[in-house]
């Protein structure tokens, strides 16, 4: 998340009972390690919420996540502010490729 947030720096979560494109997340990931990624969009499976996250710097998104394994998301610490404070143009751009994501799904099935 460089470089809004550095390998190893030290933040603060708190948890919510909703959260929104673009916020930055800290999460269980499968493997069970912390891993903060920023928030794509959130979808129903199986009767489930599941959360689609990304690395800033990296092209495709992480494998989906349970909302359950959501820890809360960045709300101080070690960072810079727009890691706090969202600007809109960021949450525009995380549920445009949220769609495109979920469209590329649609049409492989």
């Amino acid at each position: 998340m460089s470089p809004l947030l550095k390998n190893q720096a030290s933040i603060l979560i708190r948890s919510h009972s909703w959260y929104w494109p673009g916020d930055i997340l800290t999460f269980l990931d499968r493997n069970g390690r912390l891993t903060t990624h920023r928030l794509l969009g959130m979808f129903p499976r199986n009767g489930k919420l599941y959360c689609l996250t990304r690395p800033d710097r990296h092209l495709h998104p992480d494998a989906a996540v349970p909302s359950s394994h959501i820890l809360g998301k960045v709300v101080g610490g070690e960072c810079h502010a727009e890691a706090i404070h969202i600007p809109w143009t960021v949450r525009w751009l995380c549920l445009k490729r949220f769609a495109l994501h979920i469209l590329r799904h649609l049409l492989r099935q």
